[in-house]
């Protein structure tokens, strides 16, 4: 893979800065979406895309705690595990945002065998809001949500109808990333679509 320099964007809420990185350019990559604790889908998934030929890397675009459990649970922390074992580059989720909150609190951590108590908690919150990567189709963004919001997406409703606060988000995306692709999870929903310039 060559080495390809793109704008980077570091900054809280509406204050944005942008660098330049060197980092590799992608060609082919095998993307994964909300985990939410299913281990065995998620270990065939990985298994899967581990096969492919010239993949280049493998993303995940986050919330891998099970719903509905206000701890990390055992399949929760096997999932992180196997995430990090395969190096998939993950991005954080609202899940993983919530779940990161409870645990701060002093809520108990998962023993899980072989793993410190602390360990699914340090790699939640170690995930960054969003990726910067490099394809040959221009700078792209790998995210949970929109850009740095992971509770917002877009929604295919009838006739092709995308959720209207989605689209407002990506009009403010345009306005303040460089990135003209966008790998993003979320909603469920496997969807690709093209707006005017993103």
């Amino acid at each position: 893979m060559p080495d390809f320099v793109i704008p980077a964007c570091v900054g809280k809420g509406d204050s944005v800065d942008i660098l330049l990185l060197s980092i590799k350019m992608i060609l082919r990559a095998g993307l994964i979406g909300d985990v939410h604790g299913q281990l065995k889908p998620l270990r065939a998934a990985i298994k899967f895309l581990q096969k492919q030929p010239d993949l280049d890397v493998l993303l995940c675009t986050g919330d891998l705690p099970e719903r509905g459990d206000p701890l990390l649970t055992e399949n929760s922390v096997e999932c992180i595990r196997l995430l990090r074992e395969a190096k998939v580059k993950t991005v954080r989720g609202n899940h993983d945002r919530w779940k990161l909150d409870i645990l701060k609190d002093g809520s108990p951590r998962p023993i899980v065998p072989g793993w410190s108590e602390d360990e699914g908690f340090e790699f939640l919150a170690a995930l960054p809001p969003n990726i910067d990567l490099a394809t040959p189709l221009g700078p792209a963004m790998l995210c949970h949500g929109i850009g740095r919001d992971d509770m917002n997406g877009l929604y295919r409703g009838g006739e092709g109808w995308l959720h209207q606060a989605g689209l407002m988000k990506l009009d403010v995306f345009r306005n303040v990333y460089p990135q003209k692709l966008i790998l993003n999870g979320h909603t469920h929903l496997r969807m690709v679509e093209t707006f005017d310039d993103i």
